[in-house]
């Protein structure tokens, strides 16, 4: 609770009031934010986009069971092993691959629906449903699990506004065996892309179906430089805007993906700073975030409604003087 309490002071509690000033006028609207490489990470997601109600988190940690976790809610070594799995995300928020593949593996945790509970919890959630279920060819959810996309599924609630969070296990790589499934599940729907302190994953070609999806079908994508090379970003339809500072990858071992063309146009700029450390910034408290927001998708949108404006009109073009 320390820990938490402490996250929430320097971190959390801060970001509401700068989202609803900064993001949230171009996000609005938006009900689906997609969460690629966050893991079980649910509490950014919530507090960058509150006015969401759907977030679908994809990691490669396991799922876990929650009649599992039932039977280890008397277990003093469970909430030990809790807190270890969630102490690099407490001090510096973000989780680590490497470390939860470690502690969620181990038979007290039973995986990151452990911590995505735990999460909600502190946020002062109540769990209303917790569905495991599976994804099918066409992205339609179904309960048989042959050949299928595993995922979990969370409703939770506070003052009467429910949400959902859909927890998905898949590799996001070209050659991730799930990738299609997942692909097929999110055109069901209208969404927006969130990414941080992703390992530059996007930057590999090897991911480069996941980055087309993203680039296609977001209605926004905001993200720190760990996420997609911004030299996308500007290629593509819509407004970028800068938060923050940039002057290269925060971590030494990243320095191969520093970004020339992101720092000059930080430089050229005018930028608004974010009161909250995150990401691999948090230690040196030098966070950035750039948000795009799709012409294309606006563009759609409108026509969309001049359609049904269109249809909703009678026509006289029959009708003689």
């Amino acid at each position: 609770c320390v820990c938490w309490n402490k996250m929430k002071r320097k971190n959390l509690n801060k970001i509401p009031e700068w989202t609803a000033q900064y993001i949230t006028p171009h996000t609005e609207g938006t009900d689906t934010v997609f969460y690629p490489f966050g893991g079980p990470d649910v509490t950014y997601p919530l507090h960058f986009f509150p006015c969401a109600h759907t977030y679908v988190l994809v990691g490669l940690e396991p799922l876990g069971s929650f009649t599992d976790i039932q039977r280890n809610l008397k277990n003093v070594n469970y909430y030990k092993m809790l807190a270890k799995a969630t102490d690099h995300f407490l001090q510096k928020g973000y989780f680590i691959t490497s470390e939860m593949g470690q502690h969620l593996s181990r038979k007290n945790v039973q995986g990151g629906l452990s911590l995505i509970l735990m999460q909600l919890a502190h946020l002062g959630f109540d769990i209303t449903d917790i569905q495991t279920m599976y994804i099918n060819n066409a992205g339609e959810i179904i309960h048989s699990n042959e050949g299928n996309l595993k995922c979990v599924k969370v409703s939770f609630a506070k003052d009467s506004d429910v949400k959902h969070v859909y927890y998905i296990q898949a590799n996001l790589m070209n050659t991730g065996s799930k990738l299609p499934q997942l692909t097929q599940f999110l055109k069901k729907f209208e969404y927006g892309t969130f990414i941080k302190s992703a390992s530059y994953a996007l930057f590999d070609d090897r991911f480069s179906e996941i980055r087309s999806l993203i680039l296609r079908d977001s209605h926004f994508i905001l993200q720190d430089d760990t996420g997609m090379p911004f030299r996308f970003l500007k290629s593509g339809s819509g407004e970028i805007h800068l938060f923050g500072n940039y002057r290269g990858p925060n971590l030494k071992v990243f320095k191969a993906y520093f970004q020339p063309d992101l720092k000059k146009s930080y430089e050229t700029s005018k930028l608004v700073s974010i009161p909250v450390w995150m990401g691999y910034g948090y230690n040196v408290h030098n966070p950035n975030l750039q948000l795009f927001c799709s012409k294309h998708k606006d563009i759609l949108e409108r026509i969309g409604k001049l359609r049904e404006e269109l249809k909703n009109q009678k026509c006289h073009c029959d009708k003689k003087d």
